[in-house]
């Protein structure tokens, strides 16, 4: 970055002294003299400076100071370092355990290239134990492990992605460096005696982390309170969770599936309390079930909004969908409706589900389904028939095994938005991801990227190095 200000006075250039200073617009904002001068990038009357900081947004500060006076003028600049984005994949590698490749897109976003075994190449093994899941936490507050070996508790603000395993090998990764920033030091104020995680949520200004013990939180990152990152001790009255968690857009509310009991749950993120999931629909209750959980999902459509649970007879005789009712204005979530479908359905044979996300033209009501290898969708709206789906540039011989429908909007750079339809499939050690853009909620033409990859497909995560709560929406899904 190269930088040549033009200084308006009457006394000749050397009689004027420099100071260069590159602020981070969201950590750097409460520093102490000697935080600040470790700030400083530059001395001259022309800034040269090799960049070597993360993406994202800064403030770059210029002083001016008179050697004659001691007066100092100063002007401030925004600037920003290049964003780098693209889809994680997370999978199980043939050994059982657990990697990510990472598809980086091109700065048009028109193409990508993949990055395999970012675990094993970059911090020497994949994580213990197949995988579980992934989750991306944007500015995630975090006590910087490093200062305490000086006892300066310095915190840290960063982008990361939350990754556990069936061996409960559990990280929270920087997304700039791939270095863990997070451990029995400094993940809880009090470390759990017991400790099963599977989700990290995060709210407007908190993440909930759900585990088997139940419900944690902790404080994001954020410009005026400075927190250390640590998780709490568990919620009182929040229950135990799963790998089944969905939030609805405007993050009021977590609804999910609680493993330990066998029950439908819901947390409000505006009251920071637990919603009584309730039904009077006879036959069909909220807690102690004797179902396999499936799949939960939020729809946003214009005038309505899908919440959705759906469990199976452990026998498979019938496959039960829940509607339910999320008011951040009731202390309960009533059941409205539940739809039975019996073995002979094509959703009671379904292995795979996604919801449409609904928060562009091409939202609809629809749940997406795999049955029989084949792509199906499901009107939430009324009782039409559930539709095939056909998909060009599909390949031939795989085995679909992973349907989602992320989405990603940025109000000052909309160039970057997408809400794509995401086919994963499997054959033998080989899967592929599928990238759709869609009309109408369903795929149209050729996939806009094509993921070529070695392992057994587990999720896919869209991360970004540059983020802004007050401009981007993203989606927080049950995959």
């Amino acid at each position: 970055m190269s930088v040549e200000p033009v200084v308006y006075s009457d006394d000749p250039e050397d009689e004027f002294r420099y100071e260069w200073y590159l602020f981070d617009v969201i950590q750097d904002n409460v520093l102490t003299q000697e935080e600040i001068d470790s700030y400083r990038i530059g001395d001259g009357p022309v800034l040269n400076y090799p960049v070597k900081v993360k993406s994202g947004n800064y403030r770059l500060l210029l002083k001016a100071y008179s050697k004659k006076t001691g007066l100092m003028a100063h002007v401030e600049a925004s600037v920003g370092v290049a964003e780098t984005n693209g889809f994680f994949v997370l999978k199980e590698t043939e050994n059982g355990d657990t990697d990510v490749d990472l598809f980086a897109l091109s700065d048009d976003n028109r193409s990508g290239q993949l990055f395999a075994d970012r675990f094993r190449l970059l911090k020497g093994q994949s994580l213990s134990g197949k995988p579980r899941h992934m989750d991306v936490i944007y500015n995630q507050s975090y006590l910087n492990l490093d200062s305490l070996k000086v006892d300066k508790e310095k915190i840290n603000i960063d982008h990361t992605f939350f990754i556990t395993t069936e061996n409960n090998d559990t990280h929270f990764i920087r997304y700039s460096d791939f270095e863990d920033v997070m451990s029995e030091q400094n993940m809880f104020y009090n470390y759990p005696a017991s400790f099963t995680p599977y989700r990290v949520v995060s709210a407007d200004w908190y993440c909930y982390m759900l585990t088997k013990e139940g419900m944690y939180y902790t404080m994001l990152g954020n410009p005026v309170y400075v927190d250390p990152g640590c998780f709490s001790d568990a919620i009182l009255d929040a229950s135990a969770g799963s790998e089944h968690v969905v939030t609805t857009p405007g993050r009021t509310h977590i609804l999910y599936w609680d493993n330990e009991t066998s029950s439908v749950r819901a947390y409000n993120l505006l009251t920071y309390s637990s919603s009584e999931v309730v039904s009077d629909k006879a036959g069909f209750a909220t807690e102690n079930l004797p179902y396999e959980p499936l799949f939960v999902g939020i729809t946003e459509q214009a005038e309505k909004e899908y919440n959705v649970m759906l469990m199976r007879e452990k026998n498979k005789s019938a496959t039960y969908m829940y509607f339910i009712t999320l008011s951040y204005r009731s202390s309960t979530c009533p059941v409205d409706s539940v739809a039975v479908f019996d073995s002979n359905s094509l959703l009671n044979r379904a292995t795979e589900f996604a919801i449409n996300s609904g928060v562009s033209i091409n939202r609809a009501p629809f749940l997406y389904f795999v049955a029989d290898n084949k792509l199906y969708v499901h009107s939430l709206a009324n009782a039409k028939e559930d539709e095939e789906v056909h998909m060009d540039g599909f390949g031939k011989g795989e085995t679909i095994t992973y349907v989602s429908n992320p989405y990603w909007k940025n109000q000052k750079n909309p160039e970057k938005d997408f809400n794509y339809l995401i086919i994963g499939t499997q054959q033998g050690t080989a899967y592929k991801v599928y990238f759709y853009n869609m009309i109408g909620g369903k795929p149209y033409g050729n996939p806009v990227y094509t993921i070529v990859g070695t392992g057994k497909l587990k999720q896919v995560q869209f991360v970004s190095s540059i983020y802004d709560k007050k401009d981007i929406r993203y989606s927080l899904l049950d995959h």
